[in-house]
């Protein structure tokens, strides 16, 4: 019979010792666990500015009425406190759908900011809302803060700033052109985008612009977009641009998408993934890079990147149609049934 060394039972021995710590150490294949949260209609916006506290805001419908439900939780989605509120009504468009989001200060979770065809303000939480002066007719929630007075919004072409907290907004930039600005990111104090697009007649365009000096002045960059969704920035120079692509015409459009990214602030920028014009929707929705390599979007499921977005796995088949990540290690998401998931590693 052959003898086994004592080194070779000792080699044996580990071998089994560290093959079993790596089955424990397997990643879950449900990384996302749904929360008990109460229900809120159809969803619409979700911000949250901590691990711990956020809101989500929805829609519901009667007869002869629209009116809003804020949900928000300050224990990380364990429970949550319902308001509805009825004074303001949506804005709808002609196919019957609605426009409406929120946007809430990182110094004051109480302080919050919405809007239809004004901008509205509430400092309790969404209980009581109130107008506040602004130029911007349409209301926007596209909403930076630097400090608890001094912040910048954008929408439709313009870009205006407050010193007292939100209550009055004084416009100091405009572009003529007829792309309207709805993203607002902002990657240090100094250095931030706003970004925006439309699609009209089988064609996408979409237009970028860029501060060095927190806002006060914007240049163009000039780089050819298609109608941009996302955009996620990793640090001032590393980001990337979600977009959805056209062609055909008014009466049969075709749709796609092109993900592509820059590292140098915008300067240049290479495209990473692109899907051609023959499917509605976009597979970037809710573009968000935890790291240059490390990514994750929604397109009727979640979906993550581990190598800068050149291929992607479907994470949950969750009907995501929301998502947020206040920091790098949590995530929340809301289906198209309103059901709340969340995601702690």
């Amino acid at each position: 019979m052959r003898r086994i060394s004592f080194r070779a039972l000792i080699t044996l021995l580990f071998l089994t010792i560290a093959c079993n710590k790596h089955n424990d150490l397997q990643v879950p294949t449900n990384l996302w666990r749904k929360l008990n949260a109460p229900d809120f209609g159809k969803p619409l916006d979700i911000k949250f500015t901590s691990a711990d506290t956020g809101y989500i805001l929805g829609a519901k419908y009667s007869d002869d009425s629209i009116y809003n439900i804020l949900i928000k939780t300050y224990d990380g989605g364990q429970t949550w406190q319902a308001i509805a509120y009825t004074n303001h009504k949506f804005l709808t468009d002609t196919s019957g759908g609605v426009m409406q989001n929120i946007y809430v200060s990182p110094f004051n979770s109480n302080i919050l900011f919405t809007g239809n065809q004004n901008l509205l303000r509430t400092t309790d939480g969404g209980h009581h809302w109130q107008k506040v002066d602004t130029v911007n007719k349409k209301g926007t929630p596209n909403i930076i803060f630097f400090n608890p007075a001094d912040g910048l919004c954008s929408t439709g072409g313009i870009i205006c700033r407050t010193i007292d907290s939100g209550l009055n907004w004084i416009p100091f930039f405009y572009n003529q052109s007829l792309i309207g600005f709805h993203l607002l990111p902002f990657t240090s104090r100094q250095i931030g985008y706003f970004a925006g697009g439309v699609e009209f007649e089988g064609s996408a365009a979409g237009i970028m612009g860029k501060t060095n000096d927190g806002g006060n002045t914007w240049q163009l960059i000039n780089y050819v977009f298609d109608d941009i969704i996302s955009v996620s920035f990793v640090n001032d120079n590393i980001g990337y641009v979600s977009m959805i692509t056209a062609s055909g015409s008014i009466s049969k459009e075709y749709f796609g998408s092109k993900l592509i990214k820059t590292t140098n602030g915008g300067q240049t920028w290479q495209v990473i993934h692109q899907t051609p014009n023959d499917n509605k929707g976009s597979r970037y929705a809710n573009l968000y890079f935890k790291t240059e390599q490390e990514g994750f979007c929604t397109n009727k499921a979640i979906f993550h990147t581990i190598d800068g977005g050149n291929t992607w796995q479907k994470e949950s088949t969750v009907a995501a149609s929301l998502m947020c990540f206040p920091d790098t290690h949590t995530g929340y998401v809301v289906d198209t049934s309103g059901a709340v998931y969340k995601r702690t590693r």
